[in-house]
């Protein structure tokens, strides 16, 4: 076979890309490039005419590296006995204790909970049946309603890896085919969940690019940002010109008049801020980007004060909303219920009753769209899986 020199594999390369309508975008991959795409054309096509409804998107993120492969479960006795073979057998804390498969459904450890595989119902028929892990009832429950929907054989690869030895690298120790940036890095990983874009490191997030397009025409001028975290700092929210609002589960941190008088004035010069006795609405007149312009020449500077600002002045929104509605409210029974009571919720739960008293206050922000970012860590699965069944 004649080896191409670099001029032709460059110029093959740059015609490639120029057909495929990508040669901007020549550090993504094309698959990735294609699938934004898809979904960057599908939120414009909400913004073609007025947005009347309202809708949310809420990104459960799980931190670390899950086991999918006893998330769902193959039950068909051909597939269920591959499966089992695979992990190793059933587990068993004397003969087998490194064996990770989940019982088939209908078992039950010695104290009567099942530990089995919990049945689903799909809508399509592959020839093939399936289950869920028997800690997930409740998914179990929302999928055979059909309230949930699965997605499988996803994640961040950029090119298929043949299956077997020496399937990744090859003997000069370089990957065989394009791989993940920083591949074997849980923290790079979970980033590129996040950006969708595996093989190349990128500032912004799909839920940030997707809300640079369809802010404006869904939420005008709301005085909080369409995109609000309750799992801290994150790479999804992050776009170009809307950037996430970082709130905990007891509402938006703020200064307030009972910081002494003195302090608090010494910010809101700072910052270019000014307010009736103190308060969060600034006073009529006021013109904030001028303000801070004569005081912070310097961009940087500007930037924060502006930040900083905008923070406390949404804070007074959030917290309104989230006070609005007491965290032992009859909606968040099914929340309690699960957890124990409104004063034991997990973390996760409590996020996710804030993020419901944000939803039931999107009127206030003047919110039509809106994205939300949770977490839920602990899903670093490095042993002892059998032992948790």
């Amino acid at each position: 076979m004649r080896r191409r020199n670099r001029t032709e594999q460059n110029v093959t390369r740059r015609q490639f890309l120029w057909k495929g309508g990508c040669a901007s975008m020549g550090v993504v991959s094309m698959a990735t490039t294609i699938w934004d795409l898809r979904f960057m054309n599908a939120a414009l096509a909400q913004t073609s005419g007025p947005i009347n409804d309202y809708k949310a998107l809420v990104c459960c993120f799980l931190n670390g590296g899950n086991d999918a492969n006893n998330m769902v479960i193959p039950t068909d006795a051909a597939s269920y006995s591959i499966y089992q073979t695979k992990r190793g057998g059933l587990y068993n804390a004397t003969s087998n204790a490194s064996a990770v498969a989940i019982s088939p459904a209908g078992t039950f450890n010695t104290s009567g909970a099942n530990i089995g595989v919990l049945p689903i119902t799909p809508l399509t028929v592959d020839g093939h049946t399936y289950g869920l892990h028997p800690a997930m009832p409740e998914m179990q429950s929302l999928f055979n309603s059909g309230q949930m929907a699965l997605l499988l054989n996803v994640g961040t690869m950029v090119y298929p890896f043949q299956y077997g030895k020496d399937s990744y690298y090859g003997t000069n120790g370089r990957a065989k085919v394009p791989a993940p940036y920083q591949l074997f890095s849980h923290n790079d990983q979970q980033v590129q969940w996040q950006t969708s874009v595996s093989d190349t490191a990128t500032s912004t997030g799909w839920g940030g690019r997707a809300a640079d397009m369809i802010n404006a025409a869904a939420n005008g001028t709301a005085s909080v940002s369409m995109s609000i975290s309750l799992g801290g700092q994150n790479t999804f929210e992050v776009g170009s010109t809307v950037s996430e609002y970082n709130i905990s589960t007891s509402g938006a941190p703020a200064p307030t008049t009972t910081i002494i008088s003195g302090q608090l004035a010494a910010l809101n010069d700072l910052i270019g801020y000014r307010g009736t006795n103190l308060a969060s609405v600034a006073d009529p007149g006021y013109t904030p980007s001028l303000d801070v312009q004569a005081l912070h020449p310097n961009l940087y500077e500007q930037s924060y004060c502006v930040t900083t600002r905008n923070g406390i002045n949404g804070a007074a929104v959030v917290n309104a909303v989230n006070n609005a509605l007491s965290s032992s409210d009859a909606a968040f029974a099914s929340l309690n219920s699960l957890y124990g009571g409104s004063n034991s919720l997990s973390g996760f739960a409590q996020q996710m009753r804030t993020v419901a008293k944000m939803i039931a206050g999107r009127n206030t922000f003047g919110h039509k769209r809106q994205i939300f970012f949770v977490q839920m860590g602990g899903f670093d699965l490095h042993s002892n899986e059998g032992g948790a069944t």
